[in-house]
């Protein structure tokens, strides 16, 4: 991967010009080293620690459902608090929009 190029805001706009930009796409997914997504040479906010984990356990099971309680048990070590389902929705939810916000986001049997 590529070193960073900037860095987008939470909308996806790259400083001078916005990362979804007519013409070819390019979406860059590194989980060896810090866990980062490149949109065309810009570098998404992924947010914290959490949100980076989702991404990589998602990204482990590419292709497959992963269930959300698998999600849960994982992110907060065997321990989800009150309110894990309703962060874990929010934290796939804001991945999906930054990744690509034009897919709808679709939950199967669990995951």
């Amino acid at each position: 991967m590529p070193a960073p190029g900037p860095m987008a805001d939470d909308a996806g706009v790259c400083p001078g010009g916005e990362c979804w930009g007519e013409g070819v796409r390019m979406l860059e997914l590194g989980v060896l080293g810090p866990v980062r997504a490149v949109r065309d040479g810009c570098e998404l906010g992924l947010g914290g620690p959490k949100p980076r984990a989702v991404l990589a356990l998602l990204l482990a099971d590419a292709g497959r459902v992963v269930p959300a309680e698998y999600l849960a048990e994982v992110l907060w070590r065997g321990a989800p608090p009150p309110g894990a389902a309703k962060t874990l929705r929010s934290y796939v939810s804001r991945l999906r929009s930054l990744l690509d916000p034009e897919a709808a986001l679709v939950a199967r049997g669990g995951g």
